[in-house]
């Protein structure tokens, strides 16, 4: 205000002194010694007026449904903008809001500056003023403040303004499709447009897209995105398959403020799609000329509705007349083209149809590829499954095996089908009376490749161990080749070569239930090779459970045998000593004079009887109490007789007058005793005792051997610089039998050192914790 006030005491200065003469010229004139015209400065200007969206005059300042906004014009005093200058709008509150809230905003590059007016409530009416200020600097850099206001009318609208949600089908570059056609090969979007109720964009709003017959399917699938800075979603539609058509909904849902109460909108536009129109073409192999196994790649182009599917996946199948394609479904690659490979596995020579075929397509696509005839050039042992069969008279395992061979040419690529291929059997074989399972008898065999190039042969063992060898040759051809790995085992148990033994033969089992032996068969044939798996081992004991039987296994080092657990419960024998048999039907043995891995008459044998459970082991059966017998003599195949038994080489011992006087099958038997001893000792028996040490027997209360693992200890007293240096052994090992421990001392080495009277005391510990005090020795 002080600047105004100055320019206007300059005005009326000025004005005096022109009405005087200005130095005695004429009023309104000047002489050339006069003084100048005084020029009055312009005023920059602030100017508010309301406007509608389009910035037309809204007359009679009437704000209500539609969207008024007041605009703010402000220029320097040549009437230039003034640009990036804030400007408050303000008043009238109860009447209008602003929008921003704050009603500050900058001028833009032509000096303009607007807010949005909408009544406050949709009750409010009235009259009232809207003012706006602005400050600037004028010329001499002072600032000078500038308002302007103008009086508005608010009807009542009644009801807060509605904002909007449109729906549209665009395409890429955003133009309206006309017919809202959704087909495979065309970008198309779903646009959604969201204002509020004064027809501002609403950016960052979630807007959910819905199928309405599920026809299309949505990118993102979710249908889901974010309204951008202009207020629009969109989601590209694709038809949900290549044979879809028919007509939909598509809907649009989202929700936006509105005062307290949020708003839901929801807009729909119905679409229409199509079956697209698929086509192959071109379908082309790389290589177009094959022998058998030989392989090619191919492909075809796909179009979709006239043009390369590079858009649009298609599914292509691949099929031919013979061979096979891998993969044998593929879907269309960016480039619009299917491509797989070809294997003419199967194919014999003359022509390989291949052909394409898509959903979609009223027409496949086919080609044809030259398969010319393979040349055998090998022939290759492949694989005897399995590797060891058994004779027919083996009570157990498998009886016979496929022998494979396969054709190849000079790629090593099989060679088939057809061609023809002799099988025959070794001199060996046809000895040991090996045959050819499917004919029964030892005839070479005319067998005709598959579509790889092999050929399989049955062989069945005979009654002979034997190797076993089949021969093969191409016909025509001076090609062979024999296999490998193969023979033919007796598969017999056999008395010799049946062990048992146990991992403890002396457990705390007199007292104790559960204490456990593991009990391990180890059996072989009469060549000391493995008996088949499977084959069933059978346990019987005199004492304490034992599991009834186990099957053998082969093992990583090829032996054949089997466990099974023994444990100590009742019954105990009064002795503490458990006697158990294991058994298995097997064969006696033989002496093979001649060489020919089968029993003839006349050769020397050793007959066996009927097997017993030999409780007392005394190697003899007894009637009283009766001891187990195994087996049933009335059973023919049992080989239980009533001929007195001889004397065998390999230690049996048979129920009297139980054998047959002939070579066959029989069961081969081992036992073994184990203890169940007792948890205290007898009190120590002391012997060779001398100034060196004692040696001490230990034994349970039945005369047998302590529990494995008994700890024995032993102290010394007495004597001059006399000390005990060990007990050797120090544990009871694997014995049914007593143990004998040395106590071993010595003196010093000092005049007068003496181990005479000293005292040397034994104790012994059972795994259990059980402790004996053995007793006590002087030394004389």
């Amino acid at each position: 205000m002080t600047q105004i006030f100055k320019l206007l005491v300059a005005l009326l200065v000025a004005a005096v002194v022109a009405a005087c003469g200005g130095g005695g010229g004429s009023a309104g004139t000047t002489t050339g010694g006069g003084t100048p015209p005084v020029v009055t400065p312009s005023l920059p200007t602030l100017t508010i007026s309301l406007v509608n969206s389009a910035d037309a005059a809204i007359v009679g300042n009437s704000i209500g449904g539609t969207p008024v906004f007041a605009k703010a014009v402000l220029k320097d005093g040549s009437g230039a903008a003034i640009v990036n200058k804030l400007v408050s709008f303000s008043g009238a509150s109860a009447l209008v809001k602003f929008t921003p809230a704050s009603g500050s905003v900058l001028t833009d590059a032509n000096g303009v500056a607007r807010v949005l007016l909408t009544p406050a409530s949709s009750t409010a009416a009235g009259a009232g003023t809207i003012s706006v200020a602005a400050t600037i600097d004028n010329s001499t850099g002072d600032p000078t403040a500038l308002s302007a206001s103008i009086d508005i009318q608010v009807t009542s609208t009644g009801a807060p303004l509605t904002p909007t949600l449109t729906l549209s089908i665009v395409d890429s570059a955003g133009a309206q499709i006309s017919n809202n056609s959704v087909t495979n090969g065309n970008v198309v979007f779903a646009k959604a447009v969201l204002k509020d109720g004064a027809g501002a964009a609403v950016p960052n709003k979630l807007v959910v897209f819905l199928s309405g017959s599920n026809l299309t399917k949505f990118q993102p699938s979710t249908g889901q995105v974010l309204t951008d800075a202009a207020g629009v979603a969109k989601v590209q539609l694709v038809p949900a398959s290549l044979t879809t058509a028919g007509a939909e909904t598509i809907t649009a849902n989202a929700t936006v403020p509105q005062a307290s109460t949020p708003v839901n909108l929801t807009a729909t536009i119905d679409i229409q799609t199509s079956a697209a129109n698929v086509t192959l073409t071109n379908f082309t192999a790389t290589q177009p000329t094959l022998t058998t196994f030989q392989s090619t790649p191919v492909s075809v182009d796909v179009n979709v509705n006239g043009a390369a599917a590079t858009g649009t996946p298609v599914q292509v199948s691949f099929t031919a007349n013979c061979g096979s394609f891998a993969p044998a479904q593929v879907t269309s690659n960016s480039a619009g083209k299917a491509v797989s490979t070809f294997q003419a596995t199967g194919c014999s020579a003359g022509t390989a149809t291949i052909t394409a075929s898509a959903t979609g397509a009223a027409a496949s696509a086919t080609a044809n590829l030259t398969i010319s005839a393979a040349t055998p050039t090998n022939l290759l042992f492949v694989k005897a499954d399995p590797t060891t069969i058994y004779t027919l008279q083996a009570a157990f395992g498998v009886k016979q095996a496929t022998v494979q061979f396969k054709v190849v040419d000079a790629s090593g690529n099989g060679v088939g089908p057809g061609t023809q291929v002799l099988v025959s059997l070794s001199t060996s074989a046809i000895a040991a009376g090996v045959t050819f399972a499917d004919t029964g008898t030892t005839a070479t065999k005319t067998l005709t490749t598959d579509v790889n190039g092999l050929v399989n042969a049955i062989v069945k063992a005979g009654s002979v161990p034997t190797p076993l060898s089949v021969n093969a040759a191409i016909v025509g051809t001076g090609i062979t080749a024999s296999s490998a790995n193969l023979s033919v085992n007796s598969g017999q148990p056999v008395q010799n070569f049946f062990s048992l033994s146990a991992d403890k033969y002396n457990i705390e089992g007199d007292a104790y239930d559960g204490e456990i032996i593991k009990l391990s068969v180890l059996v072989a044939d009469r060549l000391g090779q493995p008996v088949p798996a499977g084959t069933p081992i059978s346990f019987i004991t005199e004492g304490g459970q034992v599991t009834a039987s186990c099957f053998v296994t082969i093992d990583e080092n090829g032996k054949s045998g089997c466990s099974v657990s023994l444990v100590s419960q009742a019954f105990r024998p009064a002795d503490g000593r458990v006697t158990i048999l294991a058994y298995t039907e097997g064969e006696e043995p033989f002496e093979d004079a001649n060489g020919n891995n089968k029993y003839d008459p006349g050769e020397v044998f050793y007959d066996m009887g009927q097997p017993f459970l030999d409780s007392n082991w005394d190697f003899t059966w007894n009637a009283s109490p009766a001891e187990q017998k195994v087996g049933d003599p009335s059973i023919p195949s049992a080989g239980i007789g009533t001929s007195v038994c001889p004397a065998s080489k390999y230690g049996v011992f048979n129920v009297p007058s139980t054998c047959n006087g002939v070579w066959g099958a029989t069961r081969v038997r081992s036992s073994i005793v184990v203890t169940f001893s007792t948890s205290f000792a007898l009190p120590a028996v002391f012997s060779d005792i001398s100034t060196s040490g004692v040696t001490v027997k230990l034994q349970d209360f039945n005369n047998n051997g302590m529990p494995n693992g008994t700890k024995v200890d032993a102290t010394i007293s007495g004597g001059v610089n006399c000390t005990l240096q060990s007990v050797i052994p120090d544990t009871v090992q694997n014995t049914t039998a007593p143990t004998f421990h040395r106590v071993i001392i010595s003196k010093g080495n000092a005049a007068g050192d003496s181990c005479i009277g000293a005292e040397v005391s034994v104790k012994a510990t059972t795994p259990k914790g059980n402790q004996t005090l053995l007793g006590k020795v002087v030394i004389p």
